[in-house]
Formats: C-alpha cells, sequence, structure tokens
C-alpha cells in the first residue's frame, strides 16, 4: 500500500495509467529533458563510431551525434516510408535507428536484419508514445511533448542491459518555465476563461531554448506521466479521431494500415501543400510538417525529399473529438477543391 500523508502540500489527482512509457518495462528508464538529450546519453554510455539514420527524418535528431562526433550515415526511405537494409552496406558494430514513424510499428522483419547484422539497434518511438519497447531492440527512445501537455521529457529505455544514467549535475531551465506557461495559457484558451494568445510567444520561445544536454527531466512532467494525465482516454479518443479522418480523407492519406499503432497525428499528402495550409491557418487550423528536410539530408534521397515538400500532418490528438475532426476535414477537402 502506498503511503499517504494526510494534509500538507496538495498534489495532483492520479489515474490509474497502464500506457505509461515510464512505467513500460522497469525502472531502468534514462528520464532527460527531451528525446535528442536521451539519444545524446546514448553515446555517452556506447561510445559508437558510426550510425545510420533514416534519409526521412528530423534535423534535430542528428544534433546529438554531431555533439558527440559520430560519424553519420543515411538509409534510404522512400515516398511511402519504406525502406530496405538489406542493401545498406551497414558494419558489425555500428549504430542502426529506426523510427516508427506517426506511431506505425517498424515491421519485425528490419529487427531481424539488424540483428543479422549485429549491429546496435535504436528505435525511435517519439512519435509512438504508447508503443512497448520491441524486444529486439537494444535501446527504445520517447518523446513525450509530442503527444501530451507537458514541459519536457524524453526516455531511454535500456532494453537488454542495466545503464547508469549520466546526468548534469547542475540543471538549468531548458525553457521549462515558459514550456508551462504557453500550457497554462492554452488551457485558459481553450476553457474560454482567457482570450489571451500570449501563450504562442511563450511556446515559441520555449521552442528556442530546448538544448541537447544531458539535463533530467522535471519532476512536473514526472508527476503528470505518474499519472496525472488520464493517458487512456486521450489513447483512445486519439484512435477514434484518425479513424474518422481516415473515413472522409483515406484518398490523400500517407498511412492506409496504422497496424494497431497509436497515431501521432494524420499525415496526408497533398501536391498543392503550402497553399491548402495557408487557408487552414486562416481558419485556425495548423497542421505542421514532418519534416523539412532540405538542409537535413543530402538531395541524392529524392523520394524524401518529394515527400518533405508535400506532407503535412492533421492533428488527431486526444483533447479533440469528432466534432472538430468533422470541421478540420470538411475545410480540407474544400480547399482542396478550389
Amino acid at each position: 500500500m502506498t503511503k499517504k500523508i494526510i494534509g500538507g502540500v496538495k498534489g495532483f489527482r492520479l489515474y490509474d495509467n497502464a500506457s505509461n512509457p515510464l512505467k513500460a518495462v522497469n525502472s531502468n528508464n534514462g528520464l532527460y529533458a527531451n528525446a535528442r538529450s536521451a539519444l545524446y546519453a546514448l553515446t555517452e554510455i556506447c561510445k559508437w563510431s558510426r550510425i545510420w539514420i533514416p534519409s526521412y527524418i528530423c534535423g534535430t535528431v542528428l544534433d546529438p551525434f554531431i555533439k558527440a562526433g559520430i560519424e553519420i550515415n543515411f538509409y534510404e526511405v522512400d515516398y511511402r516510408l519504406s525502406f530496405n537494409l538489406r542493401s545498406a552496406p551497414i558494419k558489425k558494430g555500428d549504430a542502426v535507428l529506426l523510427v516508427s514513424y506517426f506511431g506505425v510499428p517498424v515491421d519485425d522483419l528490419h529487427y531481424k536484419v539488424l540483428k543479422e547484422k549485429e549491429v546496435c539497434i535504436i528505435e525511435d518511438l517519439s512519435q509512438a508514445m504508447y508503443a512497448l519497447p520491441n524486444e529486439n531492440a537494444d535501446y527504445s527512445i520517447y518523446s513525450l511533448r509530442k503527444f501530451l501537455p507537458v514541459p519536457d521529457g524524453g526516455i531511454c529505455v535500456s532494453n537488454k542491459r542495466v545503464v547508469e544514467w549520466p546526468y548534469n549535475t547542475f540543471t538549468k531551465d531548458n525553457g521549462i518555465e515558459k514550456a508551462i506557461e504557453a500550457i497554462s495559457g492554452r488551457t485558459l484558451f481553450d476553457q474560454g476563461v482567457s482570450s489571451s494568445k500570449d501563450w504562442v510567444e511563450a511556446f515559441r520561445e520555449a521552442e528556442e531554448n530546448i538544448k541537447t544536454d544531458l539535463n533530467k527531466m522535471s519532476l512536473f512532467t514526472q508527476s503528470q506521466m505518474h499519472g496525472a494525465i488520464d493517458l487512456g482516454k486521450e489513447k483512445n479518443q486519439r484512435i477514434r479521431n484518425f479513424e474518422y479522418l481516415h473515413s472522409k480523407l483515406k484518398h490523400i492519406s500517407l498511412i492506409q494500415d496504422r497496424k494497431n499503432g497509436v497515431p501521432l497525428g494524420y499525415p496526408i499528402i497533398v501536391s498543392q501543400r503550402d497553399q491548402v495550409r495557408r487557408i487552414l491557418f486562416r481558419k485556425e487550423i495548423y497542421p505542421p510538417i514532418h519534416w523539412n528536410i532540405d538542409d537535413v539530408v543530402p538531395q541524392e534521397y529524392a523520394d524524401s525529399h518529394k515527400l518533405s515538400l508535400e506532407i503535412m500532418t492533421i492533428p488527431c490528438d486526444g483533447c479533440y473529438d469528432q466534432d472538430d475532426m468533422k470541421k478540420v476535414a470538411n475545410i480540407l477537402l474544400e480547399s482542396l477543391n478550389r
């Protein structure tokens, strides 16, 4: 039985969260301010000399490996996010990053191929927060901020050995206060309590302050993840929202089968992407681009660059309902017919 103190400082109300990456495997998790810092911690532990990264990737993922002086190589990802690792000149002892794009699980075949090559397998679950680590992965990376209203949060799960995680002894702010300000301001705005949009600038400042270092995840975020957010409700609504959008937008969807994964968002491919996005902005709908890779990935990976120019992600977070999704789908379809 958990020891309970009666009176004094008030804590958050807690839910029983089964879908919690902090508890997913065991207590041997590295808890960092963000996912790129969790990757940087791995470079301190594993000391690789070379890593292979998919040609469709967020530029910030490269930061920890550049900072650590590790040689970066790319393997090819096509226009539909498919790839083949057998042909890549990956050598024994290399590290390889596998990405579960938009929450869709990576096929077990790829893990098998990499096991045969005797490499270190890192699975990037930043877009798949509700997924359990694959048993064939050496390390699994999570990013909490992509799914939830928390100011920071990156997790590295060591699946095969006990790790003594390196942390900064002195933790800098890293934009936590501004991030909490942004989350709080957005909450009050959504509830109709405030009409101020100062949270937009606070969010921008918080994003600019994100660094690749060894700062530990804030206690604020840890408390949220241990039960202050109803993850079960968020997860189920996120899936319902995705399925509704898919019933209306399947013809332009990047993902035709989510393979039972819990989606980050609903990615679509639109040739006139920037024009359509401007129309959505005017209706206060803000689909992000995952990702702009122009100055990140070599131009020889033509399929990845083509996708980068046409993709945008419709938010389907658990805080939205079907009426919200219906509104987005209708405005999007109208904009495509202009």
